[in-house]
């Protein structure tokens, strides 16, 4: 984790959720910032960049502040399409491969690749 990293993490410590996507982005070596906020209730300024005020929030501010994401699922495609290259250790972390992998398999992240390339221009591969 790094301060003022352009991946901002917004999330409650020991959520099982903000964990995935913490896992997920330490296997693939990407500075992130994790910025901690109470959901119960959800402070205004967490509503203004998440209306539904769930967690956890990728915030990439290399592509602006307008992009906020608060569905887990979302988190970790946006997280495989953004950040290209490593892969999950499926001895280590079994669990999160499966569930990549099966991320992977869905008809509607494939067909979302191409509708998000133009905010990830790195592409995306497969775990």
């Amino acid at each position: 984790m790094a301060e003022g990293a352009d991946l901002v993490i917004y999330g409650m410590r020991g959520s099982p959720f903000v964990r995935k996507v913490q896992v997920l982005l330490a296997e693939k070596g990407v500075d992130f910032e994790v910025r901690g906020v109470n959901i119960f209730p959800a402070p205004e300024w967490f509503a203004e960049i998440n209306p539904a005020k769930r967690i956890p929030v990728p915030r990439d501010r290399s592509i602006g502040d307008a992009l906020s994401i608060a569905d887990i699922a979302v988190a970790t495609q946006f997280v495989n399409l953004r950040f290209v290259g490593g892969s999950v250790d499926a001895a280590r972390w079994p669990k999160l491969a499966a569930y990549a992998l099966r991320m992977h398999a869905r008809p509607s992240f494939a067909a979302s690749i191409e509708d998000e390339s133009r905010l990830f221009p790195q592409g995306c591969c497969p775990l």
